[in-house]
């Protein structure tokens, strides 16, 4: 037996017509494209989408009648050899030539001599309905969950030297990309989604970047990893959503900040965070123009939830004393003279 219980319009459904060329019986909704060559106790039984109660009693009733699970069988044995890629491709074809050829003659004539609009829309009825239904099923789906397996691949072959998993159903949206030329972990759990123009960079071989269950990111979301980001499961990431690992170690005004170096420190968000803004830290002064030295601070929410049910608050100050904001911790304020 197999039961198809889908509650969404799905554009075709092939797992029942694979069912029955297997012989075996179909319990289903009949939603979407299906509803086309399924027919209610001649090869499926229906039953009513999301009425978990009507499914349990169809069930039932085609387990205790041996009589009526034949006479499915023997239904779906007719309706499967009528709906295999072949025959679908004939009738494809079919149809394109029909409308093609019929053109001139079904409907208004356009600018150019061919059909206008009332004529192109009596084309597109002609077409079968399921035929209609390919541009949504693999614009929308099937294409999506294809290119998703094509980036797996290509970012597995890019990166032989790191260690790169992917969970079951996890999807690869576009511009999704891992920097890692030195190497690093990149593990991911099941059903992570990462919509588009995703981007991890990895600082090396001891680099760890890992996703639990059904996390998703949603929009340019950037993590920069040196040590180890560790995110939980359920966790969302909402757009522009920067995650890193490390900060500026800028302390001395007369020598570049790059050569200062950074303080790392692992990051563990756990489950159902949910992070919908960014913060950065940056050195600010009152006057771009002033000579005087900059001072330099930095800030963090407590909360990972949105809102945040306090405002962020500075954690450390570097700058003259008598700009210190108020509520820096002691022992974190290096003043300048």
């Amino acid at each position: 037996m197999t039961v198809f219980p889908v509650r969404w319009e799905e554009p075709w459904g092939l797992v029942p017509l694979e069912s029955m060329a297997k012989g075996r019986p179909v319990v289903a909704t009949g939603r979407g494209g299906s509803a086309e060559y399924l027919r209610d106790g001649e090869n499926c039984l229906l039953f009513e989408a999301g009425e978990s109660d009507a499914l349990a009693a169809t069930v039932h009733r085609l387990a205790d009648d041996p009589a009526l699970r034949a006479r499915l069988r023997e239904g779906g044995f007719e309706t499967a050899p009528s709906h295999t890629e072949a025959v679908l491709n004939e009738a494809v074809e079919h149809a394109l030539l029909t409308a093609a050829g019929g053109a001139s003659g079904c409907g208004s004539v356009g600018r150019n001599g061919g059909p206008g609009t009332e004529g192109a829309t009596s084309i597109v009825r002609r077409i079968p309905a399921r035929v209609r239904r390919l541009p949504v099923s693999i614009g929308y789906f099937r294409g999506p969950l294809l290119m998703s397996r094509v980036r797996k691949w290509w970012v597995r072959v890019r990166n032989p030297h790191a260690e790169i998993r992917f969970g079951p159903h996890t999807y690869l949206g576009p511009g999704f990309s891992l920097h890692m030329p030195f190497g690093g972990t990149f593990v991911t759990g099941e059903g992570v989604e990462f919509r588009r123009n995703f981007r991890a960079e990895l600082g090396g071989p001891d680099s760890r970047i890992e996703f639990g269950d059904r996390a998703v990111c949603t929009y340019d979301v950037l993590m920069q990893c040196t040590t180890s980001i560790e995110i939980g499961d359920r966790c969302q990431f909402g757009q522009a959503t920067i995650v890193i690992d490390g900060n500026h170690r800028f302390r001395d005004l007369e020598r570049p900040m790059l050569e200062q170096g950074y303080d790392f420190t692992p990051i563990r968000i756990e489950d159902d965070a949910t992070i919908t803004t960014s913060a950065r830290s940056s050195p600010t002064s009152a006057s771009a123009r002033s000579s005087a030295p900059t001072p330099w601070s930095r800030a963090r929410s407590r909360h990972t939830r949105w809102p945040p049910e306090v405002p962020a608050r500075p954690i450390e100050y570097f700058g003259p004393a008598d700009a210190v904001p108020s509520g820096v911790p002691e022992g974190n304020t290096d003043q300048s003279a």
